[in-house]
């Protein structure tokens, strides 16, 4: 698609109806120049070069930080000395990610369908390269997807030569159902969502007082470590894909957000069963519930023990008694 001045004017229009409820930034196929162009039509643009500029070396370097715990859990160290990685694409992740691993030591096989970047990383870098569809069936401790998504699907599953699946790509598995195979295989995935927001944070640091500050950004690119080994290390504990873990600290953290942005009340009671109190509002008409005492606790009767999401919305309106609708929704069994 061409980048028009009329593409721009309507897409910013399309945001701008929005009100603020949705942001947009840089991604694949668009660059800083495009944000601002964007940015003459919309004012809920991230990712200027005014702003963070370029996210791609943010993401790339989320990515290599992620990688060190995935590695320490697999292997037990966070080093990359030696280290087989073959990346997937040498766009504007997958090159500066290059060249960080290459500067901790790791061992690159890289495939790209553009053969300038093919080039500069077998010049630059030492980079061995192999045809585009031949980089599954290498033998390395890392496959990182840093193209496009949905490269892994049941086929791709057996093809795969490597300890770890981390990478930049967005949705690199073909469908959530990929991961127990990549499991049951023994290859440790590391969910996409968690180890490539580093230019997500970047980019909604441009919100901060003051606007974008690089310091401060570096700092939070904690979080990604973080997160990371909260969800490996439960996983380990649990002896599940790591992507069934990061989906329910997801909907947790989804949960408290709107809670507090709108008031709607999302609780996530772990594990709770037919005796466990859960803290929040509930009618008192839900089947299988009952109000208890005056401190606001009420505790669910009749569930079998397993997780739940209970979305309770509290309305006041003058001179009318609170009004309250609730979804109860189980999200996993217990084992």
């Amino acid at each position: 698609t061409a980048k028009t001045e009329a593409l721009w004017a309507a897409f910013g229009a399309a945001i701008e109806g929005l009100g603020g409820r949705y942001w947009t930034g840089e991604d694949s196929g668009t660059t800083p120049a495009d944000m601002d162009a964007l940015a003459r039509h919309c004012s809920y643009v991230l990712g200027r070069s005014a702003g963070a500029g370029d996210l791609g070396p943010m993401t790339a370097e989320g990515v290599r930080r992620g990688l060190r715990v995935a590695l320490r859990h697999r292997f037990g160290s966070p080093r990359f000395d030696g280290v087989r990685v073959a990346i997937q694409g040498l766009g504007a992740v997958g090159l500066p990610l290059a060249r960080l691993l290459v500067e901790e030591g790791a061992r690159l096989v890289v495939s790209e369908l553009d053969p300038g970047r093919l080039a500069q990383a077998v010049d630059e870098l030492g980079a061995r390269a192999v045809r585009a569809d031949a980089i599954l069936d290498e033998p390395a401790e890392v496959f990182a997807p840093c193209a496009l998504g949905g490269v892994i699907g049941p086929a791709e599953v057996g093809r795969l030569r490597c300890a770890l699946v981390a990478g930049a790509a967005n949705n690199p598995l073909a469908s959530p159902a990929i991961a127990p195979l990549l499991h049951r295989r023994g290859i440790l995935f590391v969910p996409d969502y968690v180890i490539n927001a580093g230019g997500v944070i970047a980019a909604t640091a441009e919100l901060d007082p003051g606007g974008y500050r690089v310091e401060r950004f570096r700092a939070r690119l904690a979080v990604i470590e973080e997160r990371l080994e909260t969800i490996l290390a439960q996983a380990a504990e649990e002896r599940c894909p790591p992507l069934e873990v990061a989906e329910r600290l997801a909907r947790r953290l989804r949960a408290a957000r709107l809670s507090a942005a709108t008031g709607e009340r999302q609780l996530l009671a772990a594990r709770t069963g037919s005796a466990h109190p859960v803290a929040g509002y509930f009618p008192d008409a839900f089947p299988g519930t009952a109000v208890t005492d005056d401190r606001g606790v009420y505790r669910i009767y009749g569930l079998a023990p397993g997780e739940y999401v209970v979305t309770a919305t509290v309305r006041t309106a003058a001179g009318a008694n609170p009004m309250v609708s609730t979804d109860i929704h189980q999200v996993s069994a217990a084992d």
